[in-house]
């Protein structure tokens, strides 16, 4: 989190109470809250450091500190932090701060001559050279004066003790050009105090060498398309879904698409993952309607918005009710990129070494009877055949009467990793499009039990595909664990989303148009 995000942050945990801990590790920084211990690197600004001097003076900001080279392979607090932690006063944080200024200063470095300033410039073709952004800096976006708002980056720090400062090299490349590239706030931000792990001196090294190479041939098509990050996460067999920001921006740049700086996080809520009792969603959709209301804002067109974005890229990982409706929020009426994660590689990039399924590795099974019915069941079996075993009792019986027709959107080989290319996603749209053709205009259904299981990414696209206003009534089962039967969750019409309890005066709608 940067600048505004990190003040929201902030300022929410100084209205809620709960104490704020601020992780160190040289140039790296990060926090949580007692409550929530996902750890979110920071770069505080002016705002975030004028909140974080409030929590001190209030005696709730603590401090840990790590090894700089032990930073990356945390994400999530452990709970002996919690008591481990010392107490920050306003004047450590005020001589914590300094410190860490000193080190993106020019150290004992050699300063860059006005010829070497130049050459940068004119290598860089005035844009940034971190890959993928391109963003002209020649002038600020408001006048036609020159501006101060470039960086000149160094790869290999001025000061050994600076970011990837080196004992043998930092003073010799100093003063060097190729030592230096010229970035945006917000990058230089990223590789020198956010994210510093994530860009080691040859990443940095082959990023330059790529950027100069272009420039000599096409400076105007540079850029990437530019796209936002937004990452739908929940709390899944009661372990928080925490994947790593620095994963979801490669998996956008491996996509030839340049990630804004921060990734939207619409549904960070607080309910855990309980979901035995039968009240469950109605509590979960209530707690979020306040997010999700503000996510039909958001793309229905009336949001007001400072970003502007090509592309949104999309990452999945919550349940399966849940991926159904954020999917149909999002909807087709604009370019979106879904990626899907990767559990053995832990990874949201899509792996290089994997092929496209065949054509027909995902197909429709109808049923036998293909007149007019009322109610279909629908089964998304992708990951795993579903226990029909485990269906509620009306279903299953509407399914032996033939008064409910089944139709199964499979795969030859059910597994979790089915889908592991951007054509597998491709392909699996088209055979969703065919079911819902199917079910809607060929049986003539007026309600669909879904009952997914499937990739998340799958689960997701299926919901996009659902027409605002013109889809027929979804039913989205949840299984809160194998000992128990499938139960149905939220219901899904053209116009609103209700939890599937009986109608009462406790019931949970949301409007989605």
């Amino acid at each position: 989190m940067i600048d505004d995000a990190l003040a929201h942050w902030l300022s929410e945990r100084q209205a809620a109470g709960p104490t704020v801990f601020l992780v160190a590790a040289g140039h790296w920084c990060a926090v949580f809250d007692e409550n929530d211990r996902t750890l979110r690197p920071v770069d505080p600004n002016e705002d975030g450091i004028a909140t974080l001097r409030a929590l001190a003076a209030a005696r709730r900001l603590r401090h840990v500190t790590l090894q700089a080279d032990a930073a990356s392979s945390v994400a999530h607090a452990p709970g002996d932090w919690l008591t481990t932690a010392t107490a920050m006063t306003v004047k450590d944080l005020k001589t914590w701060q300094k410190s860490r200024e000193d080190l993106f200063d020019e150290g004992r470095g050699k300063r860059l001559t006005d010829r070497a300033i130049r050459l940068i410039w004119h290598e860089a073709g005035g844009r940034c050279m971190f890959e993928g952004c391109g963003l002209d800096l020649g002038h600020t976006p408001l006048t036609t004066k020159l501006s101060q708002t470039a960086y000149l980056a160094h790869i290999i720090a001025a000061d050994k003790d600076g970011p990837r400062g080196n004992p043998e090299y930092s003073f010799q490349l100093s003063d060097d050009p190729e030592n230096i590239m010229l970035m945006c706030d917000a990058h230089h931000r990223l590789i020198d105090r956010i994210d510093v792990e994530s860009f080691p001196a040859t990443r940095l090294q082959t990023m330059r060498a790529r950027h100069v190479a272009f420039i000599r041939q096409q400076l105007d098509a540079l850029a990437y398309p530019r796209t936002q990050g937004i990452a739908f996460l929940g709390n899944i067999a009661g372990t928080p879904s925490a994947p790593s920001e620095r994963d979801m921006r490669n998996a956008m740049l491996d996509a030839q698409l340049s990630p804004l700086p921060t990734i939207a996080y619409p549904l960070l809520g607080t309910h855990r993952d309980d979901r035995l009792p039968a009240t469950f969603w109605r509590h979960l959709l209530r707690e979020h309607s306040p997010d999700l209301r503000e996510l039909v804002r958001r793309f229905d067109g009336s949001h007001p918005t400072s970003e502007r974005h090509d592309v949104l890229s999309v990452f999945p990982l919550t349940a399966v009710p849940l991926l159904v409706l954020c999917g149909r929020i999002v909807g087709e009426a604009r370019p979106v990129k879904v990626f899907q994660f990767d559990p053995e590689r832990a990874s949201f990039c899509w792996d290089p070494q994997r092929t496209p399924q065949p054509v027909g590795g995902f197909f429709l099974q109808s049923p036998s009877d293909t007149s007019a019915c009322a109610e279909v069941l629908l089964t998304i079996e992708l990951t795993a055949e579903p226990d029909l075993a485990a269906l509620p009792a009306d279903l299953a019986q509407g399914l032996a009467a033939g008064s409910v027709r089944h139709v199964r959107l499979r795969t030859n080989s059910p597994n979790g990793r089915c889908i592991g290319h951007p054509d597998d996603l491709a392909q699996f749209s088209k055979i969703a499009r065919e079911a819902l053709a199917l079910i809607q205009d060929t049986l003539r259904a007026q309600r669909i039990h879904l009952i997914g299981v499937s990739p998340a990414s799958t689960l997701f696209r299926y919901g996009q595909l659902l027409r605002p206003g013109h889809h027929c009534t979804h039913v989205l089962y949840d299984r809160a664990d194998r000992t128990r039967p499938f139960r149905p969750a939220l219901v899904l019409t053209g116009q609103e989303v209700t939890d599937a309890l009986p109608p009462d005066n406790e019931c949970s709608t949301l409007t989605l148009r």
